[in-house]
């Protein structure tokens, strides 16, 4: 993996409406692409391998044209260079590159149904917010929601289970990013040794 900075490196940028939107490599990826029926999901996808390559060119010693990249059984991409996880939300691409397993989930802040506590948090977890004093409830579900698809992303289960999954069992780092008029959480899992660098990209 010549030429991989020390560490984990996460660059998001917003969507915009004027990119243009030409071919992807390699030809499975935008064939995926092609198949989205709903214009807005389409464009995410684009947009994020978009990124993905932009990162690439500027963090990795390697032409990205010239990688190989395949799909798992629960359609996770993946590439033998290296580790990467893709995210992609209301306004807002993320991607997270690394030389160890990683996962990335952003999310628009937002309120969320306090009823959804007993699908989104273990029992350990549901005691724990119980105890807490002053606790934003919502706040506290969505992050805990973003760390959860983050840490399934890295883990590479088949399906998520948010309420099986214990947060405090996994190293996960939060960042809130502000972009326009919107926030979003954004949450890495990796190993408790990276070091995570956190970038902003107007273009891509």
């Amino acid at each position: 993996m010549s030429g991989f900075e020390v560490g984990t490196f996460v660059a998001y940028t917003p969507i915009k409406e004027s990119l243009f939107i030409d071919s992807l490599y390699p030809i499975e990826r935008q064939l995926e692409v092609d198949k989205c029926k709903n214009e807005s999901a389409r464009r995410e996808k684009y947009y994020v391998w978009k990124l993905l390559e932009k990162v690439v060119r500027m963090h990795l010693n390697c032409d990205f044209a010239n990688l190989k990249f395949t799909k798992t059984d629960n359609g996770q991409w993946i590439c033998p260079d290296f580790y990467f996880s893709l995210s992609h939300t209301n306004g807002l691409v993320c991607v997270a590159v690394s030389d160890e397993p990683i996962g990335v989930d952003a999310e628009f802040v937002r309120d969320i149904n306090p009823d959804l506590k007993g699908k989104i948090l273990t029992d350990r977890e549901l005691l724990s917010i119980e105890k807490l004093e002053g606790v934003d409830t919502s706040r506290y579900l969505l992050e805990s929601w973003v760390k959860k698809e983050s840490i399934f992303k890295k883990t590479g289960g088949k399906a998520l289970l948010p309420n099986r999954t214990e947060v405090s069992e996994h190293h996960t780092e939060i960042k809130i990013a502000s972009v326009g008029d919107e926030q979003f959480i954004i949450s890495v899992a990796c190993n408790e040794n990276k070091k995570i660098t956190f970038e902003y990209m107007e273009d891509i």
